[in-house]
């Protein structure tokens, strides 16, 4: 196992790391709300998170949704509405479902270009988290790549992608081309991190990323290391059978 990870729990099965991640994120919420009166959370894209949401879902009330702020750790630069929106996706599965008010989900989309989108998004983050813009918990996933949020191989070395909170991916080599995404200083600042892997097609992504001799520039999900946080991997044991 990685230096990097703090704590790496294999599940037998995907249904099992969304129970694991609903119980980490009711606690990382429960303790942030007693703590700062808010709790900060910056969502996953894709498939993966998806049996996590809908248990969170299931269980409204076992969270204080008004007190909760809702983020993106990247999103593809498409509308709401689009099929291919992580924020589409949340709402359907999540957002929907509990007592969470409007104004406190911020989607990364907005009318303009990528450009400005990023630029909007990282003033909300810092009016909304103070100047370091220090998220409670972020939920990541890895791609069969190594990429994590919209962070791909070849691109870790990139400045933008190392200062600040928000970048632009104008070439991510998975469609659409044009995205936004959280940086590894923003990623890094967080209080806590999840990151869920689950399916046989993530094992030799999973691999890789838990190998110290990996190098962050062919899987940057190993760029993820919180500095004054703590590291939860959640892998069922398909994921986990190439390690």
């Amino acid at each position: 196992m990685s230096a990097r990870t703090s704590r790496l729990l294999v599940v037998p099965d995907a249904d099992a790391g969304a129970h694991e991640a609903a119980q980490l994120f009711r606690t990382a919420a429960e303790e942030s709300i007693a703590a700062r009166d808010t709790f900060n959370v910056a969502l996953s894209g894709g498939g993966t998170p998806k049996p996590l949401h809908r248990l969170l879902a299931a269980n409204p009330n076992a969270i204080d949704w008004p007190r909760v702020r809702i983020f993106f750790g990247d999103e593809r630069w498409v509308e709401p509405t689009d099929s291919r929106s992580n924020e589409k996706m949340a709402r359907e599965t999540l957002l929907s479902h509990v007592n969470v008010a409007p104004e406190r989900v911020h989607g990364m989309y907005r009318p303009g270009s990528p450009a400005d989108g990023a630029a909007f998004y990282e003033q909300a983050m810092r009016r909304e988290l103070g100047a370091e813009g220090r998220l409670d918990l972020v939920i990541l996933g890895i791609g069969e790549d190594g990429h994590t949020a919209s962070l791909f191989p070849g691109m870790t070395e990139r400045e933008e992608l190392n200062r600040g909170l928000v970048a632009v991916v104008g070439d991510s080599p998975k469609p659409p081309a044009g995205r936004i995404t959280l940086t590894f200083p923003a990623l890094n600042r967080a209080r806590r991190v999840l990151i869920l892997a689950t399916g046989e097609g993530k094992a030799e992504a999973v691999s890789r990323a838990l190998s110290p001799g990996t190098a962050i520039s062919d899987c940057p999900v190993r760029g993820v290391s919180p500095e004054a946080g703590s590291l939860t991997w959640i892998v069922d044991r398909a994921a986990y059978s190439g390690s």
